[in-house]
């Protein structure tokens, strides 16, 4: 299970058991109406405090509305419909 927080420009992923590995891979928001916008990224499988594997990113400027999270590297892909809004 994907799960986000994102707090101003930047987005939290915690792919809990979709592991990605080590290898720095990419990240898009997508909302299937325009290209997917590739996402900065800034931290990948970063180890918090408490244990957990995390994925820091930069957010684009994008138009309001919901979007699709794709996470991909050589380890595999994962995506989260609709797990981001731009308010």
């Amino acid at each position: 299970m994907v799960t986000l927080t994102g707090k101003g420009a930047n987005l939290l992923i915690d792919p809990g058991e979709e592991a990605f590995g080590t290898k720095k891979g990419k990240v898009y928001l997508e909302n299937g109406s325009t290209k997917p916008k590739s996402c900065k990224v800034l931290e990948w499988n970063g180890v918090r405090a408490d244990g957990d594997r995390t994925i820091r990113v930069a957010v684009p400027k994008l138009p309001v509305g919901p979007y699709h999270l794709r996470v991909t590297n050589g380890v595999g892909s994962g995506i989260k419909e609709k797990g981001f809004t731009v308010e």
